[in-house]
């Protein structure tokens, strides 16, 4: 009789292996915080590097120095990228250093000059220096 073969050659009678991938796409927002436990407008204005009346501004609906536990709130403005904006233009213009820019979008932090073309409709996350002339 017949019986299982002693493991030999191809073919046949062992596992397939399975390979499964998936995809998760993670949009993070721009200019955008959560409030944690303890924080203050004027602590989270030191973790962005800019100060508590900029945040305050930002946040008109928050009544409060201490933003509630859970609450998104705004650390800059949106800008939306044309055409032939670079990181440059962009700072010349609404008077965020480029390292600031950098900083608050980690997306442009790495690769390519200052003066690197974006694309057209790109979000960028600026904050205008608006306490000083």
């Amino acid at each position: 009789g017949g019986g299982g073969g002693g493991g030999g050659g191809g073919g046949g009678g062992g596992l397939t292996p399975f390979s499964s991938t998936r995809c998760v796409r993670l949009v993070v927002l721009r200019c955008r915080y959560v409030v944690r436990g303890g924080d203050t407008f004027e602590s989270i204005a030191t973790l962005f590097s800019t100060d508590w009346l900029t945040l305050w501004g930002l946040n008109i609906d928050v009544t409060t120095f201490d933003p509630p536990v859970g609450e998104t709130i705004l650390i800059g403005r949106e800008y939306q990228a044309r055409d032939g904006d670079t990181l440059l233009s962009i700072s010349k213009q609404l008077g965020c250093s480029i390292d600031r820019l950098r900083a608050l979008n980690f997306d442009l932090a790495g690769g390519g000059g200052a003066d690197r073309a974006l694309k057209a409709g790109q979000d960028v996350c600026t904050q205008p220096d608006t306490c000083t002339s």
